[in-house]
């Protein structure tokens, strides 16, 4: 029923903390303000013929509309560093989602989402519940996804002259792995796509389109998953199409960028520039040996 990880909501308390993805080397939109929400935003995007997935750069340009839409997290104070929020999904058929929601004793309140103009975007679903792990939404486009994508490639915001290539994962911090694995599979319909133990964890794997969602979760007592707060994880780990242009450019740009290593999932080499030097998003670049 979810057909990909469409966005992350990264709340910003201006619209100015663009500058540093777009001194790396990453092309953001112009700035577009939402009728009658309070908040404008920025994003990037990566495309394929899968799918499309983007960051929102969300700020309040008026706090209180913007709190009372969105809540307090999403207009966050000067000169601070919210981190991701929220996990967005497109889905097939929002209006049986929220039936399966709703059946399950989920509340669910809905918007539609326009630009300013007036146009359009689409129905936004916001379940209220933490059974995911993690705060999450679902969308459903007034365009048709190959109209979005034709689109969007056409105006050439899938170019960037930093390497991304693609989303391959977020990550979630849940303490109950099977409780929240059991709300993934039995209520969102959404697989288990694999599974990678760690010392006292396990990465269980949830797909959903070409990326995956990892949900990280303890596997004995003293496991130090159990120290950290059940959340999404401030991080976005892009493949990236040149793993040594990507740290050359990164470097040049004045980010810290380590040499790349074995990452924690087999068969890949990760390097991560730090959240503190991107507005709060660290970005995890992955390749594929």
């Amino acid at each position: 029923m979810l057909r990909t990880i469409d966005h992350v909501v990264l709340p910003v308390s201006t619209l100015e903390a663009a500058a540093p993805f777009e001194r790396i080397g990453i092309s953001l939109t112009p700035s577009l303000r939402h009728a009658g929400q309070g908040t404008e935003n920025r994003v990037f995007f990566t495309g394929s013929a899968d799918g499309e997935f983007y960051v929102e750069l969300l700020a309040a340009f008026d706090r209180t509309a913007a709190v009372a839409a969105m809540g307090e997290q999403f207009a966050p104070p000067a000169n601070t560093a919210a981190g991701l929020q929220r996990v967005v999904f497109a889905c097939e058929d929002i209006d049986g989602i929220r039936v399966r929601l709703e059946s399950a004793g989920i509340h669910v309140s809905e918007r539609t989402v326009s630009r300013d103009d007036g146009t359009v975007i689409g129905r936004v679903l916001m379940p209220a519940t933490n059974a995911a792990g993690c705060s999450f939404g679902l969308i459903d486009y007034a365009e048709p996804p190959e109209v979005r994508l034709q689109r969007h490639g056409a105006a050439g915001l899938y170019q960037h002259a930093f390497p991304l290539k693609r989303l391959d994962h977020l990550a979630v911090i849940v303490h109950d792995l099977a409780k929240v694995t059991s709300f993934w599979t039995d209520v969102l319909g959404v697989p288990v796509f694999g599974e990678v133990p760690r010392p006292g964890s396990l990465i269980r794997q949830m797909k959903v389109g070409d990326a995956v969602l990892e949900l990280i979760g303890p596997t004995e007592p003293g496991s130090p998953m159990l120290e950290r707060p059940e959340a999404l994880i401030s991080m976005c780990a892009y493949e990236v199409t040149d793993m040594a242009k990507a740290i050359e450019l990164a470097r040049t740009a004045g980010f810290t960028c380590p040499d790349a290593a074995p990452g924690p999932l087999p068969g890949t080499r990760v390097t991560t520039i730090p959240g503190a030097e991107l507005t709060g998003l660290g970005l995890q670049l992955l390749e594929y040996v």
